[in-house]
């Protein structure tokens, strides 16, 4: 992406983790893509308990999300690498599958 006030800095956006259109698995999704912001940046800035406070405040915009299973995913996710490939079945089929 360029930015028209500055266009010799253009900036890069890694859309991996983008997936497009509604999913049966938004509980699964949401719990991965918490958990993987907090293994992969979070954790050097926020303790784990103030991320999960941040995160379960923030869960209260999605009426009816089965805690259930967003915490099983969401868990392993803030704590254990998924690889490229594994992250795809997530939003797709509702799978976690680790190494």
């Amino acid at each position: 992406m360029l930015d028209p006030q500055n266009p010799e800095a253009p900036k890069v956006i890694d859309l991996e983790n983008c997936d497009i259109g509604r999913t049966d698995f938004l509980a699964e999704t949401l719990g991965f893509q918490f958990g993987f912001l907090f293994r992969r940046e979070v954790h050097a800035k926020l303790d784990e308990a103030r991320y999960d406070a941040l995160v379960e405040q923030a869960l209260n915009a999605y009426d009816g999300l089965d805690r259930e299973r967003f915490r099983r995913v969401y868990e392993v996710s803030k704590r254990q690498h998924i690889g490229r490939k594994e992250r795809s079945l997530i939003p797709r089929r509702g799978l976690l599958v680790v190494d």
